[in-house]
């Protein structure tokens, strides 16, 4: 029975050749064996046999003899007939539903090929028959993978993997683990990616399966290719090309040429690379192969992009796109809107370019969506854990009895299992209910701005008396002030439930808003490694920026908990990226707001102290005269006897705001001793204006208190700032939020 399976830039295939002599003459004897069957039976087992030669070099002869293996199993299998006829007419049946889904699936009518998977798979379970179940899934796995839908294909990849190692096939356990790895290479997970290639490739050598090595070849190359070894990606597509030249493979050698094309462009060899992708776009044209077609296209629109002909650029991308669209392959519109809408921008067509960046990032957002990779892990998980029960399984039959020491490995590990998973959901609970918050809170606030708005219009237009006017007025001081003690409560709510004593004893929080609604925001956590304190300061005052401090919360939650990310210039990378995303409306018009930030992590074994900054600085105080950061000695800001104040300044750039060309963030790295201390903060300290002339309080007077209290206890230095700010500013008016963090190593 065919199947089909993939391979990393080398697509699904159709080879498409002449027949050999001797093939020819088998054809012409089935021909001869079928006009003289006298059963429907002979006739299907003809069909069948001429399928087999046939079906990599004409697929229109393909389909239709498979229709008619489909028409002639169903008309007798509607007969009453005795089981061993009835399971040769079901088993056909599902090979020829299975055989039409794959013509279909190269024509990129991946709905129609699923449908008919679906039938041939329902056949084979019903019947029992093993090999078809594990090709049918195998194929299904194939169309929802060139799809996007990787976690409902990894099931499927992972489905056929257990059926063909239990059949001992050790073609099939080759095809599904080279899936498996493509997947993984397309998550960026290289080192997963090698070893599923690797024993892929084993499996293939040892049957000798050329087809199978030229694949593995080929995904191997694509691998080093993406980490940027050129030449170790050039050495294994020459391979590829050369055992697909021998095995007359049209299309598989096509891909080759492209894949060398690619890594010659790369490098900057633009004339080899259109010479390498020209070859191969015709000999795809030449197959009617319209995937093919459109990863050429999309690679020679690069290669006009890196070149600068954006013109060009825009043609071929333009009709990259128009094909991946029309075939629906998500990986193919992805990168081809990508290369329309650098091309468009630098084109100065912008409304072009809004609209292809628009789908290009909704496009690979669901590619690599975390739902994506977190049921690669536990599909992963699921398939070593249930092959593991298997195997004890069998282990206890023969045994006739499981030890104690298995169960409880069991049991233990359902235990971790349901922790891991109870976890998960508390996390994904807690983002739910906070973007949810937030978006109730937003629309609350907007609904509130709407009623007073119109209150005032009718205040003008009617022209209420005096005491109307003022009980309209008092109303609405009511209702404003309701709606900021509400958006008040709510931002306390998204705040950390941790506090920062408890992570460290000598530290503090000074958090002054200038209103009940802050702008400024601050965020703790602490790992069994790591200890982390954030301060960020957004645009503007009021309620509008509290609504940005929130979503600045719970994005940071997310991308810690849900992404994983630990280290702060990852951190405020993702931060920036999502900011950008979450205030950019549907006209594709980005809301100029965001905010400066101060990111810190301490290791606490080592006492080194991570840092990122988006404009805001970190303060350090050592008794050293020297420390060190990223290795590189650096000298005190303020030198005294017995102390010093040492600035790591930030990167110039802020979150979100304005920063249309961002570039990622610079991580410190500290070394600091037992004793020595840090602080963060927002600039509405030194902003502050009070003293006897009214002016700024500034850095240096910041910096000064500092250093003047560095030998009072750390717990009360809180007060200390809280006293020295109040005392300036007296009786002038907060022009801004303060929020300050310091702790000691």
């Amino acid at each position: 029975m065919k199947y089909s399976f993939l391979i990393l830039f080398l697509f699904p295939f159709l080879v498409f050749g002449q027949l050999s002599q001797d093939q020819k003459q088998e054809i012409e004897e089935i021909k001869l064996k079928i006009a003289k069957a006298n059963h429907d039976s002979i006739v299907i087992k003809e069909w069948i046999n001429w399928d087999n030669i046939i079906y990599l070099m004409d697929p229109e002869l393909d389909l239709e003899l498979n229709q008619k293996i489909d028409s002639l199993c169903s008309l007798n299998i509607k007969k009453k007939l005795d089981e061993k006829s009835m399971n040769f007419f079901l088993r056909s049946k599902a090979f020829s539903l299975n055989n039409m889904g794959l013509v279909y699936y190269d024509r990129g009518k991946y709905s129609k090929a699923i449908q008919y998977h679906l039938e041939s798979l329902e056949i084979d379970k019903a019947i029992d028959n093993q090999n078809g179940l594990a090709n049918s899934y195998m194929n299904l796995g194939n169309n929802y993978y060139i799809q996007g839908h990787y976690s409902d294909a990894i099931e499927f990849y992972n489905n056929s993997l257990k059926i063909h190692e239990k059949l001992d096939n050790k073609s099939g356990m080759a095809n599904a683990l080279m899936n498996i790895g493509n997947i993984n290479h397309l998550q960026k997970n290289y080192e997963k990616t090698i070893e599923y290639y690797n024993q892929s490739l084993a499996l293939r050598e040892e049957i000798n399966d050329v087809y199978g090595i030229a694949g593995s070849l080929n995904n191997i190359g694509g691998v080093y290719w993406d980490q940027g070894n050129f030449e170790k990606a050039t050495e294994f597509y020459l391979k590829c090309f050369d055992l697909r030249m021998e095995m007359g493979d049209q299309q598989g050698a096509a891909s080759a040429l492209g894949n060398l094309g690619s890594v010659n462009k790369a490098q900057g060899n633009y004339t080899v690379a259109m010479d390498y992708y020209g070859q191969s776009l015709k000999i795809k044209e030449e197959l009617g192969d319209k995937l093919g077609i459109t990863a050429t296209l999309k690679s020679i629109a690069g290669l006009y992009l890196d070149k600068g002909d954006y013109s060009k650029a825009r043609k071929y991308s333009q009709q990259a796109l128009k094909i991946a669209q029309e075939i629906g392959v998500a990986i193919e519109i992805r990168d081809a809107a990508r290369t329309y809408y650098l091309s468009s921008k630098a084109s100065n067509d912008y409304a072009t370019a809004l609209e292809m960046y628009e789908l290009y990032v909704a496009t690979k957002d669901s590619l690599e969506s975390e739902e994506n990779q977190k049921a690669i892990i536990h599909q992963e998980f699921k398939y070593k854990y249930e092959k593991q029960a298997a195997a004890d399984s069998v282990k206890a039959a023969e045994a006739g009895k499981v030890k104690d020491a298995e169960v409880m490995a069991s049991k233990e590990e359902s235990k971790r299992l349901k922790i891991q998973s109870d976890k998960e959901k508390q996390q994904n609970i807690f983002l739910f209910i906070g973007l949810g918050l937030a978006i109730i809170f937003g629309l609350f606030m907007y609904n509130r701005f709407k009623v007073t708005n119109s209150q005032k219009e009718i205040i003008i237009k009617q022209k209420l008396d005096s005491e109307k006017k003022s009980e309209i007025i008092a109303e609405q001081h009511r209702e404003i002030s309701d709606s900021i003690n509400y958006a008040e409560m709510i931002q306390q709510s998204v705040l950390p439930t941790l506090r920062i004593e408890d992570i460290n004893k000598n530290s503090f929080v000074l958090m002054l808003p200038k209103d009940k609604v802050s702008g400024d925001f601050y965020w703790l956590e602490e790992s069994e490694k790591y200890q982390y304190y954030v301060v960020a300061d957004c645009t503007g005052h009021g309620i509008p920026v509290a609504f940005i401090s929130m979503i600045g919360t719970i994005l940071i939650n997310e991308i810690y908990n849900s992404k994983k990310m630990v280290y702060p210039n990852e951190i405020l990378d993702e931060l920036n990226r999502l900011i950008k995303l979450t205030l950019t409306n549907k006209e594709g018009e980005t809301m100029k707001d965001g905010m400066d930030i101060a990111f810190v992590m301490v290791d606490k074994t080592t006492n080194e102290v991570f840092y990122s900054g988006a404009n805001n600085p970190i303060w350090i105080l050592s008794e050293k005269a020297i420390i060190t950061n990223n290795n590189e000695e650096i000298s005190p800001n303020i030198k005294e006897d017995k102390n010093n104040l040492f600035e790591i300044k930030a990167d110039k750039q802020p979150i979100g705001k304005y920063a249309d060309n961002p570039k990622v963030f610079t991580l410190n790295k500290i070394k600091l001793n037992k004793g020595d201390s840090f602080f963060i903060f927002s600039d509405g300290f030194a902003d502050q204006f009070g003293g006897p002339k009214g002016k700024k309080f500034k850095q240096v007077q910041f910096k000064r208190i500092l250093l003047d209290n560095s030998s009072s206890e750390f717990t009360s230095q809180r007060e200390i700032l809280k006293h020295a700010f109040m005392d300036w500013k007296s009786n002038l008016e907060q022009i801004d939020d303060v929020c300050i963090i310091g702790a000691k190593v």
